[in-house]
């Protein structure tokens, strides 16, 4: 699942195709290439995307932690909910320090910091200048096997305490105090999640109504024209950015080798077309159509979306029967969604 969402996140700014559902009268599903199941009344349950003040603190300090100043309240001696504490550690696992637990000279945010439960809260109290020892447990999901739900010791030494104040805001960021940055990032994180939680219904949806489908489209051009483009792509990346082949960059770069990058691809291709083979069969089976002022309207927001300067010029691109078809995806989806049964996480 990693490695389709970071392939998913790749490809989004370097779309091929002007949308999922863009294509070209060649390419085109006929109705006989596709017997539609069922695709009203569908239940789907949503993910539980809950921003929680963690979540903010710790993307909206990642920012700012290197710019924190030093902590000038003279009363302020022990570590507080997200102070920036520098601090030493060494995780010890039956007595030995085990891989990856140990760290000198680090900036966490205290409450924020991303670390194993237990951590942060073991620190809330501890003067600069002290050590203390946190007895923890890694979850047993933790992703690191020889790890996963190990008793383990944190022997942890407070170096100095820092603090991002109303200054750090306003010289750092396009706010004046710390408390608007937080209603920013607060506001930010809660759209993020609810874009995701929209996209994975949609996706959810989408997947019932393929599966219960027939689809006998060839797509085999277009998966390979797909593929090709962006392997391509990604080659020319790796030599001219980093001097390297394809292989080491993208085992660096996203621990894939250049066959499951393929895979992917090409999973990514098939799964898109599919979705457009059956959004454009609902859309015959309701007969749907787009009015000269709705095809004005999506082409202006296209041209806004994909830097076109004329709609001549995105059309010349893509094809207005391209775009007219992208248009009638949107509204068979928006007739899948208002037909669905949302089942509450």
């Amino acid at each position: 699942m990693k490695r389709r969402i970071i392939v998913f996140a790749l490809l989004a700014s370097m779309l091929l195709t002007l949308t999922a559902c863009t294509k070209t009268d060649d390419t085109a599903a006929s109705s006989s290439d596709v017997v539609l199941g069922e695709y009203k009344n569908l239940e789907v349950t949503l993910l539980d995307l809950t921003v929680t003040e963690q979540d903010v603190m710790r993307e909206m300090y990642a920012t700012l932690v290197d710019y924190a100043t030093d902590v000038t309240d003279e009363t302020h001696t022990t570590i507080q909910q997200y102070d920036v504490a520098n601090v030493d550690f060494e995780g010890l696992l039956d007595g030995v320090a085990f891989d990856g637990g140990t760290s000198t000279d680090y900036d966490m945010v205290v409450g924020a910091s991303g670390f194993i439960d237990g951590f942060d809260e073991g620190l809330l109290g501890v003067a600069v200048g002290d050590t203390v020892s946190l007895d923890l447990t890694f979850p047993e999901d933790y992703s690191e096997a020889t790890l996963a739900g190990q008793a383990v010791v944190f022997n942890v030494t407070v170096n100095s305490l820092k603090e991002i104040t109303d200054d750090v805001v306003a010289a750092n960021t396009d706010y004046t105090t710390l408390a608007d940055y937080t209603a920013y990032y607060t506001d930010y994180l809660n759209e993020q999640a609810e874009s995701s939680i929209e996209t994975q219904k949609e996706n959810d949806l989408l997947d019932q109504i393929v599966a219960s489908s027939t689809i006998t489209t060839d797509h085999s051009a277009e998966i390979t024209e797909y593929v090709d483009y962006y392997t391509s792509y990604y080659e020319s990346y790796a030599t001219n950015y980093y001097s390297i082949d394809l292989e080491t960059f993208l085992n660096y770069m996203y621990g894939m080798t250049t066959e499951e990058f393929t895979a992917e691809l090409t999973s990514n291709r098939e799964t898109s077309l599919k979705y457009m083979d059956v959004l454009l069969a609902i859309a015959d089976k309701e007969g749907l159509e787009i009015t000269d002022d709705e095809y004005n309207e999506g082409a202006d927001e296209m041209m806004r979306t994909y830097s076109y300067d004329t709609i001549e010029a995105l059309e010349e691109a893509y094809t207005k029967e391209a775009i007219i078809d992208s248009l009638l995806c949107d509204k068979a989806m928006q007739i899948v969604l208002d037909n669905c049964v949302v089942v509450e996480n």
